[in-house]
């Protein structure tokens, strides 16, 4: 429990999974808001709060609060970058890019997974190289399946077009 803290990320290194917390399992994190001082390098995906957690992981009252300007990642997320997690009452306050040129999955809320999202907002705007969505990027599951539930995104969805990658089909939604 963060107590509703602010905590702010200053200086990260180059890791696979950069956040707050790197890869969680059986979790449960909540009430904690995460700053980014400047943007994150070399990171194979950076979340806010959780870079990667599992199904049985819960992440509840947590938010993001200012710009996520990540260059290199595969996955981004304002909350979480990669996630099969129950998330609620969240939200993403700043503006989520991708500078990575190649491929990247961008959420405001969570970039790449099939979580069970409610009760949460994306307030700010998400672009990406490949994939970007205003609550989920792109969904990793089979059967392409997820709840989202009473959530609202207010923010504009872009691509940019400039991916090094021309076999990539490029999609963008709220």
């Amino acid at each position: 429990d963060g107590c509703l803290n602010v905590v702010v990320l200053f200086d990260i290194a180059k890791v696979e999974n950069g956040g707050l917390f790197g890869y969680v399992q059986n979790a449960n994190i909540k009430n904690v808001a995460v700053s980014c001082s400047k943007p994150i390098d070399n990171c194979l995906n950076f979340g806010a709060v959780v870079a990667s957690s599992d199904a049985k992981t819960s992440i509840s009252c947590c938010s993001h609060k200012d710009s996520l300007i990540v260059n290199g990642a595969f996955a981004v997320g304002g909350i979480s970058a990669t996630s099969d997690a129950y998330i609620s009452g969240c939200s993403n306050d700043g503006v989520v890019i991708s500078n990575q040129k190649i491929q990247s999955f961008v959420g405001g809320l969570v970039g790449v997974g099939a979580p069970v999202i409610e009760n949460s907002q994306n307030k700010a705007n998400v672009c990406g190289s490949v994939v970007a969505g205003g609550i989920i990027g792109k969904l990793s599951n089979v059967d392409n399946s997820i709840l989202v539930s009473n959530c609202v995104n207010y923010g504009t969805v872009t691509i940019n077009t400039k991916s090094e990658n021309p076999a990539y089909q490029y999609t963008a939604g709220g």
